[in-house]
């Protein structure tokens, strides 16, 4: 965790990215019960590519990234609820955004958060109060869990063209 910490951005929404990925059961390969968390269809981004582009849209430090992977460990924890390549991109959004209400000190509007996480505000609404709900408000810092490394963590280099620019890659924020 230290380690993520320490590394810029990008490198660190890869790193959370990857661990997230390595976590999805593997075993699912049809729709499972549904909850306010499963998609219809798996999403078609990679879980890797939606956590940059949480953490691009909401210029989130790395400290909320990896605050996020802990919540959501905490819920699966807690639920005994399985990640699942339907669920996982929802499960992040719903526990990324609470841990940016926690430790970020400027917010986005919740139609922000919705709009960079592909969904509208009241379905963001209803996430973030189910996930919240399921852990039991339970959102100290001091006992989180986090995901264990994987055993390989490969990060594809960053584009470097420079956000405050304009350019194209903040289009879809």
């Amino acid at each position: 965790p230290v380690a993520i910490l320490a590394q810029d951005g990008a490198m660190a929404s890869c790193n959370v990215g990857q661990r997230l990925q390595s976590l999805i059961s593997q075993k699912t390969h049809s729709v499972p019960a549904k909850t306010p968390f499963d998609s219809a269809a798996v999403p078609p981004i990679s879980v890797v590519d939606y956590v940059q582009r949480l953490s691009r849209c909401t210029k989130a430090t790395a400290a909320a990234e990896v605050v996020a992977a802990g919540l959501m460990m905490r819920f699966l924890g807690r639920t005994r609820a399985a990640l699942t390549r339907f669920n996982v991109h929802r499960l992040y959004l719903s526990a990324f955004v609470i841990a940016l209400k926690l430790l970020e000190d400027e917010q986005y509007s919740m139609r922000h958060y919705a709009r960079a996480g592909g969904i509208d505000v009241a379905e963001l609404a209803q996430l973030e109060s189910a996930f919240l709900q399921r852990i039991g408000w339970d959102l100290g810092l001091q006992t989180l869990e986090l995901p264990k490394p994987p055993t390989s963590v490969r990060c594809p280099s960053v584009d470097s063209t420079d956000a405050s620019s304009g350019s194209e890659s903040d289009s879809d924020c």
